[in-house]
């Protein structure tokens, strides 16, 4: 056990075996995309969405986080507005990224492939993405709830005992 530790750079090979089923998991997906499609419009589209989420996205949500952080007031107002600001990143980023991976489908730009292939229609995916976004904007405003509501009763104890 100390040898694989030693070898791998872990101390349990329980990382070893989670990394090892999440490779053959990603293997078998980049398989079956290459069953069905064309491997260079595949190719095409996942570094288009490489280069917009690096190149795009990712400066966008970096400058809010830090105009959040240069914001001016107390710290506790600072912080707590970091924290909603975050409970509004997350699910807008998940969302974002979810559209990059359906907008083909949602903008119907592949009808001729996916009808045949599937025997189903594009129509569901515009509405499926804006039902996931309400519902991943819904999730994280019952979180940051609790975790307000969290914080106001831990103020609340330090401040009585």
């Amino acid at each position: 056990m100390r040898r694989l530790g030693r070898l791998y750079g872990r101390d349990t090979p329980a990382h070893l075996v989670a990394m090892l089923v999440t490779y053959a998991i990603a293997a078998y997906g980049i398989w079956a995309i290459f069953q069905g499609a064309e491997p260079w419009s595949v190719l095409l589209w996942l570094g288009g969405a490489i280069v917009l989420h690096d190149f795009v996205f990712l400066p966008l949500y970096t400058a809010a986080y830090r105009l959040a952080r240069r914001a001016g007031g107390v710290e506790a107002d600072r912080r707590r507005r970091v924290i909603a600001l975050q409970h509004l990143a997350v699910p807008a980023m998940l969302a974002i990224l979810l559209l990059l991976a359906a907008l083909p489908l949602i903008l119907e730009l592949s009808t001729a492939n996916y009808r045949p292939t599937t025997g189903m229609t594009q129509e569901p995916y515009l509405e499926r993405w804006l039902a996931v976004t309400a519902a991943l904007f819904v999730l994280s405003g019952v979180a940051y709830l609790i975790r307000v509501r969290g914080d106001h009763a831990k103020a609340e104890d330090a401040s009585a005992g």
